[in-house]
């Protein structure tokens, strides 16, 4: 098998597709930022050259200046003035050219590398496919990696079905917490006088909150049940106990609106506290998915790696 197999040359391919995606990358990023220094340029460019054609006309400025013995000095200044500018603007006008001849380069390049990453994929699954039908150590190897790869992906699955469902009680929690607060301004409302529109409208958004509270503590329970899945333990599991209770808090035999008043106060705080304890769970849940996603990553490239050892082996 020669040296240069479909396989090896797939991968060389991939590498150099990657490096001109990330050169293309950096091409781009310098045109969005020359652009907005080229137009920067221009208008510095046409005030400086605005400058130079009010001095060479005639005109009261000018009468003054030749009175004074100063217009040819200040027309030279501006004259220079404008030099300049049209200078810098064309080097950067230049640049752009330049760039963009390189960006067209880059992309026809790259046209030329379509579906390396598909093509590579396919000859790496070939090669493990021949791999693991031996009984080699390097099968044996390949077997563990492949094992690995299969429990990392479940895991990095799980961690993102236990952020969804943490998202979703992050907005519950936000919407109690919300009408909460809008049944507190109206029952302080009521305590100076509000009256009965005072009332009716606090009623209102207590029986709002009480069915997103609800909602909130079902959503808390799939969230629990998904953290299970990621096996998260200790501080970042979720103390909803004393929340499960706030069902029995807004009904009809509540004597006063200074005890409903504080009900809802204890009742926003307890919400507030759920939130920001989502919130920290969360932060967990996003820094467990970054570990997840780089242990993929080099589990991957392990396996690359071996795969292309084999590969060369068997070429030479």
């Amino acid at each position: 098998m020669s040296e240069r197999s479909p396989l090896l040359r797939a991968c060389e391919e991939v590498t150099r597709s990657r490096a001109l995606s990330a050169h293309l990358d950096a091409l781009r990023r310098e045109e969005q930022e020359l652009s907005g220094q080229e137009q920067t340029l221009r208008r510095t460019r046409a005030a400086e050259q605005a400058d130079v054609d009010r001095l060479e006309r005639n005109g009261p400025i000018n009468w003054v200046y030749r009175a004074m013995g100063r217009h040819e000095d200040k027309l030279a200044g501006e004259r220079r003035e404008a030099a300049e500018a049209a200078s810098r603007h064309e080097a950067v006008l230049r640049r752009l050219e330049a760039l963009r001849g390189e960006k067209t380069d880059c992309l026809q390049r790259l046209s030329e590398l379509e579906g390396c990453e598909q093509r590579c994929a396919r000859l790496l699954d070939a090669q493990a496919a021949r791999l693991l039908a031996g009984s080699s150590p390097a099968s044996e190897r390949l077997r563990r990696l492949e094992a690995q790869l299969e429990d990392e992906k479940r895991r990095f699955i799980e961690i993102g079905e236990a952020e969804t469902a943490g998202r979703l009680a992050q907005e519950r929690a936000d919407a109690a917490e919300e009408l909460l607060s809008s049944a507190a301004n109206l029952g302080a409302w009521d305590l100076l006088g509000g009256g009965v529109l005072a009332d009716c409208l606090k009623h209102s958004r207590l029986d709002e909150a009480q069915s997103c509270i609800h909602a909130l503590q079902v959503q808390l329970g799939r969230f629990e049940q998904e953290l299970a899945d990621v096996k998260l333990s200790g501080g970042i599991m979720l103390e909803v106990g004393g929340f499960l209770r706030f069902a029995d808090i807004f009904v009809d035999d509540i004597f006063s609106s200074a005890m409903v008043l504080g009900r809802i106060r204890d009742a926003r705080g307890q919400v507030s506290s759920v939130a920001q304890q989502l919130h920290g769970t969360m932060q967990t849940l996003c820094r467990l998915k970054a570990e997840s996603l780089h242990r993929l990553g080099a589990l991957q490239e392990e396996r690359t790696q071996l795969l292309l050892q084999t590969e060369r082996e068997q070429a030479g």
